[in-house]
């Protein structure tokens, strides 16, 4: 088994389509002014991101959590194959040989073989289609924080964690399944097919400003906007009890991952300092710790999260920008730690043979308690 915990992805929704996704997405503001915009920039402003915040300081819950607790699972890196990984051997993925006749191959021998080529085997496709296409799309020399988490981020956050299971294809060939192999390919699906694009709060930082710090006063590389931040945290994991999907580099690298808790502090108060949001007239010092899950390795069964395995935690500290009516207008990071971007996806529908996965994913999950 290879070792992949770390970092990944590949958002691969053009800037242009996020700002009109969610500009188009965007509705009245029932509870909150037209004239709150102001201190926000398009790309940063938490009404077009999501309609019907509270925005008022005061009424914002200090500390929540999810309903969902999202769960831990690899991201299936591209210099590995993606998921054409035969993750439980050794086994290069792109140079291991497909069997020919499968039929032959016993429990523990199907057990081993990649996601790819167990959803080939329960579709009737002997010529391996999905195995051919993981080895075209990835790369042995790509990045190891290169892969697939933009579509493990918003599954793990919506759906159950699957058990193992054993499904039959047409030709009567009982296919081991591992919980592993069945998120891989709801996650693949997820990444690679998702019908409705992501909205997303704030932008991309493309730069790597570990070689080029300068380059972080980049517009992009400043967001996502603290006090935007702030409001999202709270509304969504804090009042709704959902997760929401932040990248937690700044810079090049994108680290997808769904913040599911927090804490804060609320400190001192400052006068509105040079630059913040028209009509500020007081600024707040927020201390906050977000917790989050994290890549881990693939598993035969469901992920062993005991003693807080899959999941870590960070601390930022912001201010927010208030108005004379107490709610949030703006704000700023105190310090160069801060996340890059913000963003949410409901689940991609399953069509064509992705509908199999439907079946045999109930089945995974029916034994669970809800």
């Amino acid at each position: 088994m290879r070792p992949v915990t770390g970092i990944c992805s590949r958002l691969r929704v053009p800037l242009l389509v996020i700002k009109l996704v969610v500009l188009g997405g965007c509705g009245a503001v029932q509870q909150s002014p037209s004239h709150l915009a102001a201190g926000w920039d398009p790309s940063n402003n938490p009404a077009i991101f999501e309609p019907g915040y509270e925005y008022r300081l005061s009424a914002l819950p200090l500390s929540g959590q999810t309903s969902h607790i999202p769960w831990p699972d690899t991201y299936w890196p591209d210099q590995y194959g993606g998921i054409a990984d035969r993750w439980q051997t050794s086994e290069d993925t792109f140079s291991y040989k497909t069997y020919n006749d499968p039929a032959k191959l016993n429990q523990e021998q199907l057990a081993l073989l990649s996601p790819a080529e167990k959803f080939d085997l329960l579709r009737g496709r002997y010529d391996f289609p999905l195995v051919g296409s993981e080895r075209r799309r990835t790369n042995p020399e790509s990045a190891l924080w290169r892969g697939i988490c933009h579509g493990l981020a918003p599954l793990s956050m919506a759906i159950r964690e699957p058990q193992p299971t054993v499904v039959k294809n047409a030709r009567g060939i009982e296919i081991p399944f591992g919980a592993s192999d069945i998120k891989a390919l709801l996650v693949y699906n997820q990444a690679l097919m998702a019908n409705v694009a992501p909205r997303v709060l704030g932008q991309r930082c493309n730069d790597d400003l570990s070689r080029y710090p300068d380059r972080s006063q980049n517009p992009a590389c400043e967001d996502v906007n603290a006090g935007a931040f702030h409001l999202v945290i709270t509304n969504r994991v804090g009042i709704r009890k959902v997760a929401v999907i932040t990248d937690l580099a700044r810079d090049l690298q994108v680290w997808n991952q769904p913040i599911y808790s927090y804490r804060a502090a609320i400190g001192r108060s400052t006068p509105p300092r040079l630059g913040a949001a028209p009509g500020t007239v007081e600024e707040k010092v927020i201390s906050m710790q977000v917790r989050y899950s994290v890549s881990v390795d693939p598993s035969w069964s469901a992920q062993d999260t005991s003693g807080g395995r899959g999941y870590d935690e960070r601390n930022y500290q912001y201010t927010v920008e208030l108005d004379n009516a107490g709610r949030i207008i703006g704000g700023r990071w105190l310090g160069d730690g801060r996340p890059d971007f913000m963003w949410v996806q409901p689940p991609a529908n399953l069509s064509g043979d992705w509908q199999l996965l439907a079946q045999f994913y109930r089945s995974a999950v029916k034994t669970q308690n809800p």
